[in-house]
Order: C-alpha cells, then structure tokens, then sequence
C-alpha cells in the first residue's frame, strides 16, 4: 500500500481530500497535516511515500517545505494541491520535483487520474527484480552457437558445402 500524508490546513479541505485518498485501491492515508510542523513530525515516525500537499498554510509554506524536502533528500513524492492563479507555484513546484499538481476546486476525476498515474508509476519502480515478464530459455538464431563439427578442417568442409 502506498502511504500518503494530506498536509492541509483547511479542515473541510483535508476531510474531502481524506475521502477521496480512501476510494482509492492501493493507498492508505498515515495521516493528515494540518502545517508543515505537523508534517514533520509525521514524516519523522512513519515513512510516507506520497504528500498531498496544500501551497498556502500558517508558517512554512508549501512551495518552501518542498524545498526543504529536497534539500534533506526525503525520498518522498509530492503532489501539489493549489489555486488555480498560482501558475509561478506550480511551475517552482515542478522544478522542485514535484510530480503532478491539483488546482482547486478540483472533482474526484482529476484526484483519481493523478493518484493512478502516480501509483502505476511507483509499482514500475518499486517492482522487485526478477518479476518482469519472463525471458525466453532460447536465444534468438543469431545468438545460437553454430553447429560443432569437432575439427577446423570439418567446420571448412561444412562452410564450403553450404555455398
């Protein structure tokens, strides 16, 4: 399961964004957030793989706690939560690493087509080796040995009938 932190300071925002993370197969909400603070604190006792994170919230905001992230390399994803007049944030989002954003209001459609993108991506990475699709016992023709004849002389006198 993949483990997601809504970090919202806007309670009906958070609960909205907390029902939509539960319809969704494959993740579990470890928490919500309500400050950046708060998602530290969070990030600190339980390995979170993605963020859901609000730009504009009391303290440290968005865009500046996803560059703190990076700076202490977090291996964690984020997807940004803002308004839609705040194209400069999404783009500083973006370059900060951010993989997807949402623009408010936004409808589960949007939500869900982010998150499963987003999980079909972390499945392809995170795939334990060996589970790929099965190679082939044979190799192609080309990379069969050619037909022993035992002697050099033999291996001429094969090549030689060939032509």
């Amino acid at each position: 399961m993949i483990k997601v932190l809504i970090v919202e300071d806007d309670p009906m925002v958070a609960a909205l964004n907390k029902q939509y993370v539960e319809q969704m197969d494959g993740f579990t909400l470890s928490g919500t957030a309500a400050n950046t603070d708060e998602a530290i604190g969070h990030m600190a006792q339980i390995k979170i793989d993605l963020i859901l994170l609000d730009v504009y919230m009391p303290g440290l905001n968005g865009i500046d706690f996803l560059r703190q992230i990076r700076e202490q390399n977090e291996d964690v994803d984020v997807i940004l939560i803002t308004a839609a007049s705040e194209m400069e944030q999404i783009q500083q989002s973006l370059r900060l690493g951010a993989i997807d954003y949402l623009i408010k209001p936004f409808e589960f459609d949007r939500f869900q087509e982010a998150l499963t993108r987003y999980k079909n991506n972390y499945y392809k990475l995170h795939q334990p080796t060996g589970t790929g699709p099965p190679v082939p016992e044979e190799k192609p023709a080309c990379l069969q040995p050619a037909e022993a004849t035992g002697t050099a002389k033999g291996a001429y006198e094969k090549y030689a009938a060939d032509d």
